[in-house]
Parts: structure tokens; sequence; C-alpha cells
């Protein structure tokens, strides 16, 4: 049960971050710098506020359904109180939008913006429900037709009305479409949709999920505190171009979550299990997330220069020094994921909440410092040192608060395994294409390239004189 599970999340991962990521490239060639800026700072706030008026309640529903057809009886009153926190959110964003921008195209971008994340939001309560019935093909199959019907109405409106209010509204109604097909499919085939209003149960929930809503908020404070202030200082050409590298990271960023995806249920069964299991199961995904993580650095900061005029075209320059920075965040990520995972299969939640709030901190006060003085060249440095504060902290924390014994001879030898196999790659890969060849063949090659110089040293190791 748990392998298929994890193959059908996988699975709709993939297909959705993947047709969503084409999209938003569309969407960067077609408005150009600019109006990309104003885009992303209106997703950006919106998704903000979405999630402090979410209240944490995705992860909560989850579990209280988990418990059984007793549990189910409340589904009604879960799904009246979403309704109403989403109504509330708009509400909010409305008002706040006359405050944080004077400029009506961006304003009425955050309108819609606003009605495409809580309706995005309510998709979250049919797949608690879904997951708690342990029916993961049907999350998939719902976010596979999202994702879907979100890029071929995008994709309509860029062909024919490119916009930065048309591409908006394109959103809307993707999303609104998605949403009535995916309701009629749950209500047929898993759960009656009905709503039932009821005071009782609502506070029952809040009550519990509150603490998981306050670290929901401080990391969406930290992905998102960069461009909302570029937003709010008027720099929408400098937070397009900071964007576009930063949609990229993102991208990358999805494999590190994938990996994690298949760890967690392995890490939390052996956590009551074996010790030792444990420990080695850790062990490996750590080295699996150095073995990504290293060649992904390593060939993003070489190959920027040629990675995004080929992805986003011309009059992205400045993209280029931004993603040589965000790169390293990147690697960064992939890191932390064992940490933070280790910490929550430990039951230590309260610690991820402390990891949250700090790099929360520090990224808005360095935000605020370097913004205005070096616009998306602070935005990217501030990004370093909050992802250092959240690694630091976060094998900190494991170290002392977890079982795992978190640094160890074989896990170093195998970064610098990965550093040599990589340096040696991006070697090999210039010698093979040049400056001027082509920037697929280039990464494909890479890919083979350090594949091959892995394994080969890898087998050629006596690991047990290191582990």
């Amino acid at each position: 049960m748990v392998i298929k599970n994890a193959f059908w999340l996988g699975v709709a991962e993939v297909v959705s971050r993947l047709v969503e990521f084409a999209l938003i490239i569309q969407v960067v060639r077609v408005l150009g710098v600019a109006e990309f800026g104003k885009f992303t700072f209106a997703l950006a706030f919106v998704s903000v506020v979405a999630v402090i008026f979410d209240l944490g309640l995705f992860n909560t529903i989850t579990r209280e359904l988990s418990y059984g057809s007793a549990a189910e009886k409340d589904y009604p009153a879960i799904l009246s109180l979403k309704l109403v926190l989403n109504v509330t959110t708009f509400v909010f964003i409305v008002g706040v939008s006359f405050l944080v921008t004077g400029d009506s195209g961006s304003r009425l971008a955050f309108w819609m913006m606003g009605i495409f994340v809580l309706v995005n939001d309510f998709f979250s309560v049919l797949y608690a429900f879904i997951r708690a019935r342990q029916k993961m093909e049907f999350e998939a199959a719902a976010k596979i037709i999202r994702s879907l019907v979100l890029a071929g109405v995008v994709s309509w409106v860029i062909a024919r009305f490119p916009s930065l209010g048309n591409i908006s509204l394109g959103y809307v109604i993707a999303n609104a479409v998605a949403l009535a097909v995916v309701l009629l499919l749950f209500h047929v085939n898993v759960q009656h949709v009905v709503l039932r209003f009821h005071t009782g149960t609502w506070k029952k929930l809040l009550a519990i999920s509150w603490p998981l809503g306050l670290a929901a908020v401080f990391g969406a404070t930290v992905i998102s505190a960069d461009s909302i202030m570029m937003g709010y200082l008027g720099q929408t050409t400098e937070n397009g171009w900071y964007n576009a590298a930063q949609k990229l990271i993102s991208a990358i960023v999805i494999v590190a979550t994938l990996i994690s995806m298949s760890f967690y249920p392995l890490l939390s069964r052996l956590f009551h299990e074996s010790k030792e299991l444990l420990q080695r199961a850790w062990n490996y995904y750590m080295e699996a997330m150095i073995i990504l993580a290293v060649p992904v650095v390593t060939g993003g900061f070489f190959l920027a220069p040629r990675i995004i005029p080929f992805i986003f075209g011309d009059g992205f320059e400045p993209s280029i020094v931004v993603f040589r920075v965000l790169i390293f965040v990147a690697g960064m990520s992939f890191i932390c994921y064992p940490y933070i995972t280790i910490l929550i299969v430990s039951r230590q939640q309260a610690k991820y909440v402390w990891v949250n709030m700090a790099g929360a901190v520090v990224s808005v006060m360095l935000n605020a410092v370097l913004i205005p003085r070096y616009s998306l060249y602070g935005a990217s440095a501030a990004a370093i040192a909050t992802y250092v504060v959240l690694l630091v902290l976060s094998a900190g924390f494991s170290r002392r608060f977890t079982s795992v014994a978190i640094f160890n001879a074989r896990i170093f030898n195998i970064f610098l395994l990965s550093a040599a196999a990589s340096f040696a790659m991006v070697l090999l890969v210039y010698q093979l294409i040049g400056f001027g060849g082509n920037i697929v063949m280039g990464i494909v090659s890479g890919v083979v390239i350090y594949a091959v110089i892995l394994l080969t040293a890898y087998r050629n190791i006596s690991w047990s004189k290191v582990s």
C-alpha cells in the first residue's frame, strides 16, 4: 500500500510540476520582464496571505480523517470552514491590494491570482480526504486533470489574447473548470459533497491546526518575502529577472521533494523498528541528496549563461547572475531535506517550527536591508544567508534531538567523490560541445559523464573502511 501510494503521488507531482513549469516559461516569454514581475508580485503576495488564512488545516484534516468513519462525519463542516476561510481571505486580498500597489493592472492581477490561489487551495481539502482513504490514485488523477486543464486554457489565452490581465483571468477560469470537474468526480466516486456549518467542529480543528499553520507561514515567508518586497518597492522589472531564475530553481528542487516523499514512509517505519536500520536508511537518503546536489550546483553555475537564454529568451541577462547564486540555495535545499525529515519522523516538529521561524526572521530582515540598495542581487544574497541558517539549524537540531548520527566518514567521502566527478563532468562537457554548443546536448552529456565517473569510482572504493 505504501509503495503504491508513493508511486501515485510521485507520478502526480512529476506530471503536474513539469506541465506547470512549461506553462510558466510561456508566460515569461510572452509577458516580458516587467509584466512578469507584476505577475509574480501578485502571486507571491496572495500565496502568503492564503497560507496565513489556511491555518495549517491541510495536514490537520488529513490526520483527523485518517481516524476513520467517525471523523469523516465532520467532512461537510470541514468543507464549509474552508469555504468561509477562502471568502474571508479574498476580501482581505482585495482590501490590502489598494494599499500595496497603485497600479490598476497589478491590482487586477492581485484579485485574479487571489481567486486562482484560493480555488487551488480548495483542492487541498479534497486531497486530504483522499489521502485519509488511502486512494492516492484519485489524488494523482485530480492533480493531473488540473494541470492539463490549466495548461490548455492558459496556453490558448497566451496565443489569442496575450496580456497580464487576460493571462491572470485564464488561470482563474482554468482552475475553476478543473475544480468543477474534480468535484463532480469526487462527488460520484469518493464522497458526496455536502456543506454543513458547524462552529463546534471549526473550533476543534483550528485549536489543533494553528501550530502547523504557524510553521507554514514561516516557510511561505522564506520563499516569498523577496518577491513581495521588490514588488512593493516598484522594482517590477527586477522582480521579473529574479523570479525567472527562481522558478527554474524551484523546478530543480522538485527532484529533492520526490526523493523525500519516497524515503519518508520508510524512515517513519524504521523509527519504531530498528535504530540501526534507521541510521542506514538515513545515510542512503543523505548520500542520494549529495550525489544529486553537487553536480546540480556545479553544472548549474558553469552553464548558467547558456541555460537562462535558452529557456527564457533574450532580455534576461541579469537572471544569469541570480541563477548562479540561487543554484547554491538549491543545493542547500537538497541537503536540508534529510535533516528536516528525520526531525519530523522523530516527533520533533516543534524544532522544525523554530527552524522555519528563524529562517523567516533572517529573510525578512536581510531583504528589508539589501533589496532597497541592491535590488535582485540583494535578494539573492539574502536567500543564500537564509538557507545557510536553515541548514545549520536543521543539522544542529537533528544532531541533538534525534538518534541519527548526521556526520560520518562515508558521507564525507561521498561528497568528495561527487565533487571530483562534477568538476570532471564540467571540463569534459566543455571539451565536447565548446562554449557555443547545444545546451541540451551539453546537459545530457554531463549527466552521462557524471554517472559513469561516479559509478566507476563508487564500485572501486572499499566502503567498509570508511563507513
